[in-house]
């Protein structure tokens, strides 16, 4: 360290920031050049769909609903039902049995009724999560931001003054040392407030309450928030589009490892298993940044995503009801 100053003060002003430069442009790069989360190829960053039609779906009988919307009517227990009241509307007007057509139309489309204000509340119970994890990333982005803005004055001041100060110097004929000592001191400060600025841009971190969110279920942890067994069971089948044979809960959590928001620091399992306890609300006073609220987002997003496809089939089962005319 001593032979290092030695040289700073043998070195000329211009060599010194130079060097102090090209030291600190070193350190960012290495910083800042971390492997990328995800292939760069635009389907990396997407979900993949997997709802089995591109338009909207026109059912005007039996025969027309998808196959996604018949395993849905077999996990509502409603199967047997529909195919009795098609069978039941194929019959002769004459000799239709009105009342047995009128009960089932009826009772299908409170169950269909019922199964779509669940899927409405588990969706109410996602943007309830993903609003305040938003306000609470706002808040960290606003508090850094305001860091970084107070880092970039007093740079821009020390930068400024030491400025000021070595041509003052330098016009008064002063030892040559004293307005190195300036530039020295001047390089110190910058790569100082530079450092200062690479820790402000991760944000401060704030303490959260341990509860389980929506997607504690949906990796695993304990304990877990609730589901509806007909919703769970949704997220846990295999979706009849493009030849998958993961299920939808299992389509989710590869897409999220593929963009490094879980699992991306296998060899530390222990510090990764205490992030996805955070991200997920199981762990007790926990610290979250705004890496991790944004990874907690982004997953409530996915997940909201992929229970809403339920709407489609169950809009394909009101619209055959629909054409039912007893």
């Amino acid at each position: 360290m001593f032979q290092l100053c030695l040289f700073f003060k043998s070195v000329r002003p211009v060599v010194k920031n130079a060097l102090v430069s090209l030291w600190l442009f070193a350190y960012l790069f290495v910083s800042c050049a971390s492997p990328a989360l995800a292939v760069d190829r635009p389907s990396d960053y997407t979900l993949p769909s997997t709802i089995d039609f591109l338009r909207a779906p026109k059912v005007s009988s039996y025969a027309d609903l998808s196959k996604s919307a018949l395993d849905l009517a077999a996990s509502l227990g409603i199967a047997d039902e529909l195919r009795r009241l098609e069978a039941l509307s194929q019959e002769p007007k004459a000799s239709r049995d009105r009342l047995e057509m009128l009960v089932l139309k009826q009772a299908l489309s409170e169950q269909i009724m019922s199964q779509g204000f669940e899927v409405r509340s588990v969706i109410s119970k996602i943007d309830t999560e993903i609003a305040d994890s938003d306000d609470l990333q706002a808040l960290l982005e606003e508090r850094r931001d305001r860091a970084v803005r107070l880092n970039s004055i007093a740079n821009f001041v020390s930068g400024g003054i030491t400025g000021i100060l070595g041509s003052s110097f330098n016009l008064g004929g002063i030892d040559k040392r004293v307005d190195d000592s300036i530039d020295l001191s001047d390089g110190v400060v910058q790569s100082g407030l530079a450092l200062l600025a690479l820790k402000q841009q991760s944000g401060e971190k704030r303490i959260a309450s341990g509860l389980p969110n929506m997607l504690s279920r949906v990796l695993g942890s304990k304990p877990a928030v609730e589901y509806p067994e007909t919703v769970w069971n949704f997220l846990n089948s295999v979706p009849n589009a493009g030849g998958e044979n993961r299920t939808r809960r299992q389509i989710m959590m590869d897409h999220w490892r593929r963009l490094g928001l879980i699992d991306r620091n296998r060899r530390d399992k222990t510090a990764e298993d205490e992030r996805l306890k955070t991200i997920v609300g199981t762990k007790p006073k926990s610290l979250v940044s705004i890496d991790l609220l944004d990874a907690r987002s982004a997953m409530l997003h996915d997940l909201r995503a992929m229970v809403s496809e339920m709407d489609n089939y169950l809009l394909e089962l009101t619209l055959f009801l629909k054409t039912i005319k007893i």
